[in-house]
């Protein structure tokens, strides 16, 4: 009986040791962009970091979206155009990975609903490795405004003493 459950502990300290060998990816700064009534798309970015080469961002999804996908932009005979890479996108050890607008994204599409300043949108991001094989990194990314900007970020802000001569009329 002690044979057993000494097999038992150790194939479940296996186990649990090879799941954080296959989760070397670190999100950070991740944030979804805040939409405007009847928006039906949106981006999600963040900054991916990997503890091992050979790793590829390969898939997205999140419940608020019908469709979720990698995508770039790219200029193309002075045209920026966006488009949805299939292949994924390699996360560097060295230099890792960052989505941003005007780069590469996530694309959430087909939206269920407007994601709102301040909330908290789940987004699962699934990596492979060099073995080809596949793992989901959870994602807790913040809704922010248009510029990128924290929720509320303006708010109770005393703007008395800033010249704002040019700027036009601000208003809360």
């Amino acid at each position: 009986m002690k044979k057993v459950i000494q097999s038992v502990v150790l194939s479940v300290a296996v186990a649990a040791v090879s799941n954080l060998v296959m989760a070397q990816e670190a999100v950070s700064d991740a944030w979804v962009r805040a939409t405007v009534a009847n928006q039906k798309a949106t981006g999600m970015f963040a900054n991916i970091s990997s503890a091992q080469d050979g790793t590829r961002l390969v898939a997205a999804r999140t419940d608020i979206a019908g469709v979720t996908q990698i995508h770039e932009m790219a200029m193309e005979e002075g045209i920026m155009r966006m488009r949805e890479v299939p292949a994924g996108l390699p996360v560097s050890k060295a230099q890792g990975l960052a989505l941003k607008p005007g780069g590469y994204h996530v694309m959430m599409m087909d939206l269920k609903r407007s994601p709102k300043l301040g909330e908290v949108v789940n987004v699962t991001l699934t990596f492979e490795n060099a073995q080809g094989k596949r793992h989901d990194v959870q994602v807790a990314a913040e809704v922010r405004a248009l510029n990128g900007s924290t929720a509320g970020a303006m708010k109770g802000h005393d703007m008395k003493g800033h010249d704002m001569k040019g700027h036009g009329e601000m208003s809360h």
